[in-house]
């Protein structure tokens, strides 16, 4: 599990396919980016993109480097947002109390 943070989340059931406590909005938006990452991550490992593909609208040779490069940084960008959300949920949520 990447969001290792939010107890919420090993509280769930299997067969009704539910969480048992409801999430915030914070904790929707980190699960929701870290499945955009997971998404992404498998793209990356396809033989698709090693296959030579046509645009029929321009009649243009697509290079697989260039496709593979820009879902990387996509995946990339989306993995540094999650996990900069899941620092601040950590610090937000964490007790400080003796501390400071």
């Amino acid at each position: 599990m990447k969001f290792r943070y939010c107890n919420k989340l090993s509280d769930r059931d299997e067969d009704l396919k539910q969480f048992n406590n409801d999430l915030t909005d914070e904790e929707k938006e980190i699960l929701s980016i870290l499945m955009i990452v997971e998404y992404l991550t498998p793209k990356l490992l396809t033989d698709e993109l090693l296959k030579q593909t046509l645009n029929s609208k321009d009649y243009y040779l697509s290079s697989q480097a260039n496709h593979i490069k820009e879902i990387r940084e996509l995946r990339d960008k989306y993995q540094q947002e999650a996990n900069s959300l899941m620092i601040l949920y950590t610090f937000n949520n964490s007790k400080l109390d003796g501390f400071l």
